[in-house]
């Protein structure tokens, strides 16, 4: 069960019913963005725009390091 404070990138499956888990932005962000965008389109069909929106324009994705 998801609590409030969960973000998509917490945990997700792709169109193989594999199971992604990441405890923290840059750990996602750096899987995510080693992807090609049609890679992550044929994975992540019915999560892509929710995962592209965590990684590219989430509060995390605008907060300097």
């Amino acid at each position: 069960m998801e609590n409030s404070t969960s973000k998509i990138y917490n945990n997700f499956t792709d169109s193989s019913n594999n199971v992604y888990s990441f405890d923290n932005y840059i750990d996602f962000a750096q899987f995510w963005f080693n992807l090609s965008r049609r890679t992550a389109k044929l994975l992540f069909p019915t999560n892509f725009a929710k995962l592209q929106n965590a990684a590219a324009n989430s509060k995390e994705a605008r907060t300097k390091i």
